[in-house]
């Protein structure tokens, strides 16, 4: 009868002592646990669902099922119901032939699983950074000054310990940490524009390699709340090797591009690159080749920058944006077309290529007295005296260019006349040239035509 009594108050006060126990726990021992726990089981699985709530942008919200694996010391796969860069497919992370690759067409090769993880994490928020980054023994965006429990929970139907974390830039993160394992069932970050400014100042005064912007701490504008929730966490179970490996089909349903966008990436940009590439030859080849100054109409520049800018008016229909943005989509072409009404304005006369500013003068004069007229220099241009017209010069003598153009007074057909007599004077006399524009035109041509080239050798399957 002693013996049981004696049995039952050491197993009452063995209780108690497990329940003071519990409750001195603070938030630095919980987390501490949390990290002991990641850091040492061999294998890890873990599905949840992150949704991702940002009042400060339009279109901010977002919902996507993870699957997060891990096999010590560096196997690792994130699987994404849908990514938040490329909505229309799944996107993943995994280990293959001993390398970390992604299934993004713009982040396929990683040096490190760090890499990886770093990189991955702009699709979820977080998760998939600071939960293989605790199953690596590190504290990832977890790096903080202050974690304080707060009041306990129960989460999923199971006791919760919730302590929040003082990051070092990333907000405050709140988690709910199962009593039974220490696993995290689900994270509450907050992040407040206002409050990850203010955190990361203090990061940099602490250390100056902290979010280090040239020196100084770019104020973090928008604000979000990302809450992810755990249905289903394992640790130490079996992972076969292939449970890491892209499965055939994942890189092709997460293409960056449609089908159609890369129509227009593979071979519509460089048709235009092809035509600007035109222009820039003809202009530089036809002083090289003749060696006599090139004169043409400023309709043809003006041609070239219509060119020029259909690809950026394109581009709003072609890459459509969300429709908290769709007024950009319109008001992009109608801003480029005002542009173009300018530019026409701004393009009249003629334009002479390869010659000096000697040349060019004397071209000039003698074309006009060939027509019968006398001149009179003014500080505007060149004016006739026999019916009070003025032409304009403009000359980059350095360069070997030079523009004609009307007065608001001269005729059409007059500048048109003194324009072909310039053609015929270059045509039967010689003068000294300036081949730096030819040559800048060259070397431009020959940009064009590479990159139209890398282009279409973009998407080997469009």
């Amino acid at each position: 009868m002693v013996s049981y009594m004696l049995r039952s108050v050491f197993l009452f006060l063995l209780f108690i002592a497990a329940g003071f126990s519990e409750e001195e726990l603070d938030g630095n021992a919980i987390f501490n646990r949390v990290k002991e726990k990641y850091s040492k089981c061999q294998t890890f699985e873990g599905i949840g669902t992150l949704e991702r709530k940002s009042p400060d942008f339009t279109d901010g919200d977002y919902i996507s099922n993870f699957l997060i694996r891990f096999s010590r010391p560096d196997k690792i796969r994130v699987d994404w119901e849908k990514g938040i860069f490329h909505k229309q497919g799944k996107d993943s992370i995994y280990t293959e032939d001993g390398k970390i690759s992604s299934t993004g067409i713009l982040f396929n090769r990683f040096k490190s699983i760090e890499d990886a993880i770093g990189t991955d994490a702009g699709i979820s928020g977080g998760i998939s950074y600071f939960i293989p980054m605790l199953l690596l023994g590190k504290n990832g965006y977890l790096e903080h000054w202050a974690i304080v429990r707060k009041k306990d929970k129960v989460e999923a139907g199971k006791e919760c310990y919730v302590i929040e974390v003082e990051s070092k830039g990333y907000g405050i993160f709140t988690l709910d940490v199962s009593k039974n394992d220490f696993s995290i069932l689900s994270s509450n970050q907050v992040e407040d524009g206002e409050v990850q400014t203010v955190q990361r100042i203090r990061a940099h005064q602490e250390n100056s390699n902290w979010f280090n912007d040239g020196g100084e701490v770019k104020k973090v504008t928008g604000s979000s709340v990302v809450t992810t929730k755990f249905s289903n966490i394992k640790f130490d179970l079996s992972l076969d090797e292939v449970a890491f490996h892209s499965e055939k089909g994942e890189k092709k349903s997460s293409k960056l591009f449609s089908r159609r966008e890369g129509f227009y990436i593979k071979w519509g940009i460089p048709f235009f690159f092809v035509l600007i590439s035109g222009y820039f030859l003809v202009v530089a080849l036809n002083p090289l080749l003749s060696r006599k100054p090139f004169m043409m109409s400023m309709h043809w520049n003006f041609a070239l920058m219509c060119i020029a800018f259909i690809p950026s008016i394109l581009n709003g229909f072609i890459f459509p944006l969300s429709n908290g943005f769709s007024l950009i989509q319109w008001v992009n072409p109608f801003m480029f077309a005002v542009m173009l009404v300018f530019f026409k304005r701004q393009m009249q006369g003629y334009l002479i290529f390869g010659a000096s500013e000697e040349y060019f003068r004397e071209a000039l004069l003698n074309s006009i007295r060939s027509l019968g007229y006398t001149t009179e220099e003014t500080i505007g241009g060149i004016k006739i005296k026999e019916t009070g017209e003025s032409i304009k010069a403009v000359i980059q003598g350095w360069m070997g260019t030079a523009q004609i153009r009307g007065s608001k007074e001269i005729s059409s057909k007059t500048l048109e006349s003194i324009a072909d007599e310039m053609k015929v004077y270059f045509s039967k006399n010689s003068g000294k040239m300036n081949k730096i524009s030819a040559y800048f035109y060259l070397v431009m041509g020959g940009f064009m035509i590479v990159l139209g080239f890398s282009m279409t050798n973009l998407f080997k399957k469009f």
